[in-house]
């Protein structure tokens, strides 16, 4: 058990805040020697067990199945159930608790609102734990060690609405986990041009053994080595892992050269845990033990959470955009997610009709990064759009031309387009940054059925 930690503060800690992970562990780790066929039956046992406790212990889905028609709960196919959406789980909040879980057992949790709909929910410790587990199953192919020293650059919501007794108490709490889980932590919220310096400096003070954050925050740091001719060689990092933010080409590119390690992409959400981590092949590999991933036609995402008995997330309509890949991995038994596209809300409604994904409008000005440090896209009305751009010296008005020439030939050339040269981009309350955003976009609304793999 001690051998997958790297000090026993972790092994200490992890006994306390994850009471299930000694249990789960030998498991988790066991599934990377499974073949496919078996990974796969243990996943529809899973899912099985699954729907059997939904229709006899969640309101929802005992009304669905008493309307179904449907004989017997062992006849129940994944595509017979509904596909659940956020509105239903904001709306119907308690018709998705289990009966055989007391609420109040449960962790409490709402999503950051970053894409205009957050809601509440519920998971239960087990479910928060195995999550936990896939994590960490991901991290041990990559050389990593629980409790390895980490530079954690995360958001840190604390100074939110908070008087200053209740933030200096909370920071007392995060320098304990820090300590806890040998971390020394960068503040996202706050990072800016004007103070990444003392970040990396404070990340060369602590040497750590690989970085962990948001990507635009990463983006920012690795932006600022490579502005001044500097890189993290020295610290030998084993990854940088990145998450809760899409990871473009061009960060990934710039966090490479400066961090002079590989970038470990983590594809999940606030409610779900842990989907995918890209392996040491540079594959991002779904953990199949724990999840049933599955697609609209469209490629939208449709997820199950296998663990959600306490509070079922069951083809649940996640919003994001992914490319399965049509064969598994090599070498490990799991799905290959080929690409995250982006999410549904960052499908930007043109004014002739249909839709240009905002990753293209993205590409238009990732051309000029070598005069343009950040940006962000905003679609203001069906047929205006502002780029707000902090740049690195001021525009030449040829590259202005060029960029809204370009723009014109995704939205339309008879769209309103306006470059803004700004001092700062704000990140969302939140702490995420969003580099294309709409304040008209909807979701597709075709629903049918998702394909799986």
């Amino acid at each position: 058990m001690m051998s997958i930690y790297a000090n026993r503060r972790a092994w200490f800690k992890d006994r306390v805040a994850h009471p299930y992970i000694k249990q789960y562990w030998p498991g988790v780790l066991r599934m990377d020697s499974l073949s496919r066929a078996e990974l796969l039956a243990l996943r529809e046992q899973r899912l099985e067990e699954l729907v059997a406790h939904a229709v006899k212990h969640v309101p929802f889905y005992r009304r669905w199945f008493a309307e179904s028609g449907i004989g017997s709960v062992k006849s129940v196919g994944l595509g017979d159930l509904p596909v659940v959406t956020k509105e239903e789980y904001r709306t119907r909040f308690e018709d998705f608790q289990s009966d055989a879980y007391p609420a109040r057992n449960l962790v409490v949790n709402r999503t950051s609102g970053s894409s205009g709909e957050p809601f509440r929910f519920r998971r239960s410790h087990a479910s928060l734990d195995y999550s936990y587990a896939c994590m960490w199953r991901s991290l041990l192919r990559h050389g990593i060690r629980n409790g390895d020293r980490r530079g954690r650059v995360w958001g840190r919501n604390y100074h939110f609405n908070a008087s200053p007794a209740q933030i200096r108490r909370v920071q007392r709490r995060h320098a304990v986990r820090d300590w806890m889980n040998n971390s020394v932590g960068i503040d996202a919220y706050s990072l800016t041009a004007d103070n990444v310096a003392e970040a990396v400096a404070r990340l060369r003070a602590a040497r750590p053994v690989y970085l962990h954050g948001y990507v635009s925050a990463l983006y920012v740091i690795a932006r600022h080595l490579l502005d001044t001719g500097s890189d993290f060689g020295e610290l030998r990092l084993k990854v940088a892992v990145t998450e809760s933010e899409k990871l473009y080409d061009f960060q990934r590119a710039a966090m490479e050269a400066a961090f002079g390690c590989p970038v470990v992409e983590f594809y999940g959400s606030v409610e779900l845990g842990a989907i995918a981590q890209t392996d040491p092949r540079g594959e991002l590999l779904i953990n199949d033990d724990m999840y049933v991933v599955e697609t609209l036609p469209g490629g939208e995402a449709v997820i199950t959470d296998l663990f959600s008995h306490a509070f079922p997330f069951l083809r649940y309509r996640l919003g994001d955009l992914l490319e399965l890949a049509p064969t598994p991995a090599a070498g490990l038994p799991y799905t290959v997610l080929d690409r995250v596209v982006g999410r549904t809300l960052d499908l930007i409604p043109l004014p002739g009709g249909g839709f240009v994904h905002g990753m293209a409008l993205a590409h238009v000005v990732d051309h000029h990064l070598a005069l343009i440090q950040k940006y962000q896209i905003r679609q203001e009305a069906i047929d205006r759009f502002a780029i707000l751009v902090v740049t690195r010296s001021p525009l030449p008005a040829a590259v202005r031309e060029r960029i809204v020439a370009d723009f014109a030939g995704l939205v339309g050339a008879g769209a309103e387009i306006a470059i803004h040269e700004v001092a700062h981009i704000a990140p969302a309350a939140s702490g995420k940054f969003r580099w294309v955003m709409s304040e008209v976009a909807h979701r597709l609304t075709p629903d049918a059925e998702p394909a799986l793999r």
